[in-house]
């Protein structure tokens, strides 16, 4: 039952961030007078690959941090035991592919809607 409450507050917050943005850029159309859906488009996917771009960003950050030598040994220098060290250090890893994980889905989705912009935001002839 637990997996299940993960996966549907996963869910939950991916949709939240794909409506958020989706509201933005539909406002910001309307205030900017869009007039075709190629801004929409290009908006959507700028978003989505911003998205995407944050979330490897920070997987490679916690790269660089697990490689710097002034960070593991300040750790080392510490109170805790090996073993409790290296469990924080998983819980770490683990969040930032979490986060990876939100982001890449998030960004797939709105790149997914700006391949769908023309049929969404299409303005009929007059």
């Amino acid at each position: 039952m637990k997996r299940l409450s993960v996966g549907w507050n996963l869910a939950k917050l991916v949709l939240g961030i794909v409506a958020a943005f989706t509201v933005g850029i539909v406002l910001l159309g309307l205030l900017l007078g869009w007039k075709t859906s190629v801004p929409y488009s290009d908006s959507f996917f700028a978003v989505g690959s911003g998205i995407i771009l944050l979330g490897t960003l920070t997987i490679l950050g916690t790269y660089r941090q697990r490689g710097n030598s002034n960070v593991q040994y300040s750790q080392s220098a510490s109170t805790e035991k090996i073993p409790e060290r290296t469990s924080r250090w998983v819980k770490d890893i683990k969040q930032g592919y979490n986060f990876l994980i939100v982001c890449v889905v998030s960004g797939s989705l709105l790149i997914s809607l700006a391949v769908l912009a023309d049929k969404l935001f299409s303005v009929p002839a007059l």
